[in-house]
């Protein structure tokens, strides 16, 4: 409003009565000062839209499925709509029945909805036990390397395959990069707290009884049904009302904290930014070098739900990194 003022008072000539009649530009001239106060009333106006409309919720979720992901989500990492439409656009919802395969382990990410899955893999040179997968579990972690955290879990051929009727959702490597390297809305943060909750979980699990249930994201262990492929509490939306003073008091700092003229110290300074994850390099090597053809194009099978589960082959290289070819 400032600005706005400045640029009013910069047309009327800084006529003393707010007159408008003898404006600068009607005699040809140009008031310099005006010019840059309506630039920069223009770029703080820019600014102020785009932090409002952060806030602003312009359309519901679509479908009950997208509307179930974004529960699990807000749940388990406070993700807001927007940060959640940039992950559910770049994934896959897959059905499968009981004793089928899961599709492409090696180079995916997947979130178990609800079912079970039965996985395995080779560590060390020898292959592992079984252990079975749950709703709202993810699998194979290892892909979680292509994130700022140096997590390992390093494995060979991770195989899973689903003990009854299943449902997934499934992020392949191309689109985790995209993720990791997007700006905005920077999906980072939320990705590596999420991260974080599930090792949680993968370290909860070797403290539990085999038919003992892990918790929810408030800690509560989820019911018994769970173990037999129900999905997880997470997946349902929860509400959690605050006091009156409460909410009142989150806003006024939230206001109180965008009034600061200086940036606190260190706001430029992130982990794992300058030193990059050892693993990420060696990952995507593995993922994006597997399956070269003699034109040097990598073709991968994906299936899509949207096409009945029908088998599709595509080209699922990454144009924007550089992948060296003798890997």
């Amino acid at each position: 409003m400032g600005f706005l003022g400045l640029v009013l008072a910069g047309l009327s000539g800084y006529d003393s009565k707010g007159s408008f009649a003898n404006m600068p530009l009607s005699e040809g001239t140009v008031d310099l000062t005006t010019i840059f106060n309506l630039f920069l009333f223009v770029l703080n106006a820019c600014i102020s839209y785009r932090l409002i409309m952060d806030e602003v919720h312009l359309d519901d979720l679509a479908g009950e499925e997208e509307q179930a992901l974004f529960d699990y989500f807000q749940s388990r990492s406070n993700m807001t709509p927007l940060h959640f439409r940039e992950i559910y656009k770049r994934g896959k919802i897959i059905e499968l029945e009981a004793n089928q395969k899961v599709p492409n382990c090696h180079r995916t990410l997947y979130l178990l909805i609800e079912g079970r899955v039965k996985c395995n893999c080779i560590i060390n040179g020898n292959r592992s036990e079984d252990f079975v997968k749950r709703s709202g579990e993810f699998f194979d972690i290892r892909m979680y390397n292509i994130f700022t955290l140096p997590i390992g879990f390093d494995n060979d051929d991770f195989q899973a395959t689903t003990m009854m009727k299943t449902k997934l959702f499934g992020w392949d490597i191309c689109n985790l990069v995209e993720m990791r390297d997007l700006k905005s809305p920077s999906l980072l943060k939320f990705w590596e707290f999420t991260i974080i909750r599930s090792l949680s979980a993968v370290a909860i699990r070797h403290h539990l009884k085999k038919n003992d249930t892990l918790y929810d994201s408030m800690l509560i262990p989820e019911d018994e049904s769970w173990l037999w492929g129900a999905r997880s509490r997470d997946f349902a939306p929860r509400f959690t009302p605050k006091p009156i003073w409460q909410r009142i008091k989150a806003q006024f700092t939230i206001f109180a904290t965008s009034m600061e003229i200086l940036p606190p110290r260190g706001i430029r300074h992130r982990p794992g930014i300058i030193e990059p994850n050892p693993k990420q390099i060696e990952l995507e090597r593995k993922c994006l070098g597997e399956g070269k053809s003699k034109s040097n194009k990598r073709f991968f099978r994906l299936i899509s739900s949207s096409k009945g589960s029908k088998d599709e082959e595509l080209d699922m290289s990454c144009p924007h990194m550089w992948i060296d070819s003798s890997v």
